[in-house]
């Protein structure tokens, strides 16, 4: 977050001046329980009771008490949790202290409070209420007084009269916490203020199968904490409603209907049970919905022309219905009449409510909405645009700023797509490769229907992508101080593959300024676009050094972002002030970004307080729906052009989320205020599940992370999650993979860092590293060259070999013949670029294509002859460097035919003749010879250049006459015929 929001709870942590931790436990009356036969009820051990009916209803599963005060006299406090109020449950509770007055208001009971030895009463439930339980829920309806919210107090207890165990709430800094250990062994989940005298509902539920104890005001989720421990540790001799087993004062307010479950109710379960319960408070709840309606406010509707923010007041339990959808819908989508169409008046009504009961009207808005002009259409022709450079996918927006709609067309659609891809709006861009050409794509838009439309035309040049790399070294952005000078941003360079050991950049001096908004820039976060050869960085517009309060900033916070990009991380384009929030949000704090990539586009994230009017007359703290933090979202494809907002996170006062995906799993950090004050970590199968009222999607994997890892009650913030580079040279001993948390103790040191090997199983703990002096920033893996692109150094070009293929010296090459060259990168990575061979003074030169995993270029022998020298080199691309290959001697040319010697002779062997044949070759390529007479035929196959070879016929005869022998001699693709003669012989 925008380092440090003050805060605005005052956590008691059990160990106050002057209490005593090792109190006796107190005199007390032992509630009887009658022994029955009958099953016991579930979660209750040791003792009987009678046969439970059929749950009412699903939400009953679990139910082992309710005590909902309906009686009208007596101490006796009934448990129906099996729908009867007969007499004798052996779960029955009892008022001690009772009078009469205390009852004065029907299905409530008053507690009179007053110091734990005076005569004010108190409930006291039955023992082992939960005595099994690993799981539970307590659930009560409170009115509590003034004088609770700032003294201590137990609402209820599960537990005993002794101060070492026992699981609590309270209304002060409300919170319920379980402990085994005394004050100091708590763990607790904190939750929203409540105010005094109106009717909440707290609900406290542990859930054994996630490890989670959490707490619910009005149904809504407020606070997480991890623990192990569950109803089951604790010996429960004493439950109570309204008093501590410390020296508390007893509780002062009304209590209504207490449930009691040996289950974890879910989040949509606990929403439910507090509408019920505020079924016997509807008047006053009906009060404090009427109170939410009527500062319900849109500002002028008389002549509305964009979309209304209904959609993002964010505030729980308000409603909208519109009388015409099509014209303004319930989420607050403005569609204009067309040119020539007349204006249309739509009534939309705000449905305000209190824990489900409804304001006692609905507060309605008389919304016109002006037909489109020619001079609309024309205004929005004029200005629309589209980048004439385009690396990523680009925005086509569907209306323009006055609201008339835009159909586009591309000349290239597999380039530039028109239509949705997929899950992907209009606008995807399929780059060429890297190493091509790039390509030029027409983008033509149609603004306006009818006779009224215009069209307009846009050049875009769509580049190649970039070469992959893998990611071994890391950047950082951050801020250093709450000062004018350091309220910049300022970048550093790992030294190395290290995450902890860093080199500031810019000779020390913040790279970048803000000219706009407050000029003061915090929280940057960069991310590497999606297609790898861009930068963003996003920024919170705040300045506390310019002198701005802390709470004027959470009133009225900038509802804009920082925006800069980049190519080299060294060059940054102009500052873009780009309004996100909307007109009913104060402050924009903390922006990080993710890319989805079934959607083509970037999710955008930040926190935010929302309000009903711009002039933020509700929600203030201590008012009964104080303003918290919410974490919205939204989602944009450039940076410049950005959705409307939406509601990502309202599960307690939330800040500073940052995120990584692994395994297909999304894991998320947030900062609680409610909660533990401290990083909660939480994992989700998508990106978009939701953290708000009744649908808490996203599961809770480690509470407390920076406290925990650090083994201290100091609280950091800023979080910024990144995975840890292959060959890391800072990884722990032992350690080969893993991920880096940096936290800002903003009190104290600044950023520092946190380790796990996992996050499925996260075991968070401190590392040691030489962080710069900074604050709350982000850290992005990079590749090798985009380091020193950023450090302004030379670019470290990877070597590359080319090797001619199936090509040897000697061969015959015939002109337009293919030759092939081989071309392998050092990396293993991708080659594209040209070869050039050269055959002796000529050359051709090819592109390199990739094939078969491999990447070659392929030339035709030119029209030449004679002997000459082959060679092909690579010529070098980007980080590629050049390479040749060896050169080798070759002929370009008809061959020449082969070439022998032959010779033929004659002796006498044992009175016969022998003709003897003798062949040479006398030609540069080998040869197959065929030797053919009347005295038989022999062949000499692959008879080497320069060799020789010979062959006998034996004749059987005495004498034989004059003849011929004929040589047939192929060879180089050639045939030759050769007549050697055969001279007359006798033998005497």
């Amino acid at each position: 977050m925008p380092s440090h929001t003050p805060s605005r709870h005052t956590h008691r942590d059990g160990s106050d001046e002057g209490r005593s931790t090792g109190a006796a436990p107190g005199a007390r009356r032992i509630l009887s329980i009658a022994v029955s036969a009958a099953v016991a009820v579930s979660g209750v051990l040791g003792a009987g009771a009678a046969t439970a009916a059929a749950p009412a209803d699903a939400r009953d599963d679990g139910l082992v008490a309710r005590y909902t005060f309906d009686e009208t006299s007596g101490e006796a406090v009934r448990n129906t949790a099996d729908g009867s109020d007969a007499a004798g449950d052996p779960l029955d509770a009892t008022v001690r202290n009772y009078t009469a007055s205390q009852r004065s208001e029907a299905g409530t009971l008053q507690l009179t409070g007053g110091a734990k030895t005076s005569t004010g009463n108190w409930v006291e439930l039955p023992d082992d209420l939960l005595k099994t339980a690993t799981s539970a829920t307590v659930s009560i309806d409170v009115k509590a007084d003034a004088s609770m919210l700032g003294s201590n107090h137990f609402l209820w207890n599960i537990g005993n009269d002794t101060t070492q165990q026992y699981w609590f709430a309270n209304v002060r800094a409300p919170r319920s916490g379980i402990t085994t250990a005394s004050a100091g062994g708590e763990k607790n989940a904190t939750a929203y203020p409540v105010k005094a005298n109106r009717w909440h509902s707290l609900t406290a539920v542990i859930d054994a199968d996630a490890d989670t104890l959490t707490f619910y005001t009005d149904g809504q989720l407020s606070g997480v904490v991890k623990t192990t421990l569950t109803p089951a540790d604790i010996p429960q001799t004493l439950n109570t409603i309204g008093r501590a087993p410390w020296p508390d004062a007893l509780f002062k307010g009304t209590v209504g209907a207490f449930h009691v479950y040996d289950r974890a109710l879910s989040s949509g379960e606990v929403v439910s049970l507090s509408e019920s319960d505020a079924t016997p408070h509807q008047a006053a709840l009906r009060a404090v919905a009427d109170a939410k309606a009527a500062v319900i406010d849109l500002g002028d509707t008389s002549a509305v022309t964009s979309d209304l923010d209904l959609g993002l007041f964010g505030i729980r339990e308000i409603s909208w219905s519109s009388s015409n959808p099509a014209v303004v819908s319930t989420d607050g989508v403005v569609t204009r009449p067309a040119v020539g169409e007349p204006a249309a008046t739509v009534t939309l009504s705000a449905t305000a409510e209190a824990r489900g009961v409804a304001a006692t009207t609905p507060r309605t808005f008389t919304v016109m909405v002006p037909a489109l002009t020619a001079a609309d259409v024309a205004a929005d022709r004029d200005t629309i645009g589209v980048p004439s450079v385009v690396r990523g996918n680009v925005t086509l927006p569907t209306r323009g700023a006055a609201g008339a709609p835009i159909e586009w067309t591309s000349s290239a659609p597999a380039v530039i797509s028109d239509r949705a891809v997929g899950a992907a709006a209009a606008g995807v861009v399929t780059r060429p490769a890297w190493g091509a050409d790039p390509v030029p794509v027409t983008l033509t838009a149609t603004i306006g229907t009818g006779a009224a439309a215009v069209a307009r035309s846009f050049a875009v040049t769509v580049e190649p992508a970039q070469r992959p790399a893998v990611d071994s070294r890391y950047m950082f952005a951050y801020f250093t101080a709450d000062t004018v000078e350091g309220e910049k941003v300022s970048l550093a360079a790992s030294q190395g593959n290290s995450a902890m050991t860093w080199d500031v950049l810019n000779n020390g001096a913040p790279i970048l300024s803000s000219t706009q908004g407050t000029r003061g820039l915090r929280d940057p976060f960069v991310i590497r676009s999606a297609e790898g050869d861009r930068f963003f960085l996003i920024a919170t517009d705040l300045s506390i050094g310019g002198g701005t309060s802390w709470e004027s900033s959470l009133d009225d916070g900038s509802r804009h972002l920082e925006i800069w990009e980049s190519t080299d991380l060294k060059n940054w384009s102009a500052q873009r002030h780009v309004p996100v929030s909307g007109p009913f949000a104060s402050m924009t704090w903390a922006p990080e970004a993710f890319y989805d990539t079934d959607a083509g586009e970037y999710v955008v994230y930040w926190s935010s307080r929302v309000f009903l009017d711009a002039t933020r007359p509700y929600d203030k703290v201590g008012t009964p729906d104080h303003t918290y933090s919410k974490v919205m979202y939204a989602t944009t494809r450039d940076f410049v052009t950005f959705s409307d907002a939406k509601i990502w996170q309202d599960a307690g006062d939330r800040i500073d989320s940052t995120m990584i995906e692994d395994d297909g799993t999304y894991y998320r950090f947030t900062k609680e205020i409610t909660g533990c004050n401290d990083v909660v970590q939480e994992s989700a199968a998508s990106l978009y599940d939701l953290s708000v009222p009744g649908d808490y999607a996203w599961s809770t994997d480690a509470t407390c992370v920076s406290k925990t890892a650090r083994a201290t009650g100091r609280t950091t913030e800023g979080p910024t999650i990144f995975r840890a580079n292959a060959g890391d040279t800072s990884l722990p001993a032992g350690v080969n993979e893993g991920f880096y948390l940096f936290v800002d103790d903003f009190t104290g040191q600044g950023y520092l860092p946190l380790f796990t090997e996992s996050l499925a199983a996260p075991a968070w703990r401190t590392v040691a590293g030489a962080l710069p002096k900074s604050r709350h920033g982000s850290v992005m893996p990079v590749t090798l060259n985009q380091w020193e692109a950023a450090r302004g150094v030379a670019a470290t070009r990877t070597a590359s070999a080319t090797t001619l293929v199936d090509v040897a010296g000697g061969a015959v090459l015939v002109p337009g013949a293919k030759i092939t060259a081989q071309v392998t990168a050092n990396d293993g990575g991708a080659v594209a670029g040209t070869v050039r061979f050269t055959f002796g003074d000529r050359t051709v030169d090819a592109r390199v294509i990739p094939r078969d995993g491999t990447f070659v270029a392929e030339a035709a022998v030119p029209d030449a002859t004679g002997d000459l020298r082959l060679s092909a080199a690579y010529q070098g691309l980007d980080v590629l460097s050049a390479s040749t290959s060896a050169s080798i001697d070759v002929r370009v040319g008809d061959a020449a035919a082969p070439s022998v010697d032959g010779s033929v002779s004659s002796r006498c062997v044992a009175g016969k003749v022998t003709v003897m044949v003798k062949v040479t070759n006398t030609g540069s390529a080998p040869v197959s010879v065929t030797a053919a007479s009347v005295y038989g035929t022999k062949t000499f196959s692959a008879l080497a250049a320069g060799g020789t070879a010979t062959a006998a016929f034996s004749t059987r005869a005495v004498a034989i006459p004059p003849g011929s022998m004929s040589l047939r001699v192929e060879g180089d693709g050639q045939t030759r015929e050769l007549a050697v003669p055969i001279e007359a012989h006798r033998c005497s």
